[in-house]
């Protein structure tokens, strides 16, 4: 069974990130910051592409109206065709 609160203690977790002074960060630790957002990013991604695969496996962007899971993706995520 999938845990729903895992999604907002990402967007809390995230939510924390985006508030924290990064201006008042010094080099060394913007290049941290600079260096896990990127790679929490590359992690997203995995999970976004494992996500859609299984979402268009489970019948859902024609069940939402869409040709496919990438029509789905370019109407409802904003994603181009490429992403």
């Amino acid at each position: 069974m999938f845990d729903a609160e895992i999604i907002d203690d990402l967007r809390h977790a995230v939510q924390v990130l985006a508030d924290a002074p990064i201006d008042l960060a010094t080099p060394e630790q913007l290049a941290e910051v600079l260096g896990a957002v990127a790679a929490t990013q590359a992690l997203l991604d995995g999970v976004l592409a494992r996500g859609l695969a299984h979402f268009s496996d489970a019948g859902g962007p024609e069940a939402a109206g869409a040709a496919n899971a990438k029509a789905w993706a370019r109407r409802e995520l904003h994603l181009d065709a490429g992403e």
